[in-house]
């Protein structure tokens, strides 16, 4: 699937998406959109736009088969 990782870890383990992560302290939105892809990808951004932001709760089991949600924040671009 062309774009696509193959997550490994919760709650999404197994399952294709889309490359992302986490701010780190301090980072503007931009930064983890650089970062993120250059670390899952190996691809430099070279071009950006802001499409949407939007929320998700996910409820899942993690590793230890306890239930667990985990709540998203995704700035698309």
């Amino acid at each position: 699937m062309y774009g696509y990782l193959k997550k490994a870890r919760d709650p999404y383990t197994g399952q294709w998406d889309l490359p992302g992560g986490s701010f780190e302290f301090g980072e503007t939105p931009l930064e983890p959109l650089h970062r993120e892809f250059i670390e899952e990808t190996g691809l430099t951004v070279t071009k950006s736009k802001l499409l949407e932001a939007v929320l998700k709760t996910v409820p899942y089991l993690n590793s230890g088969n306890l239930e667990a949600t985990v709540h998203h924040i995704g700035i698309i671009y």
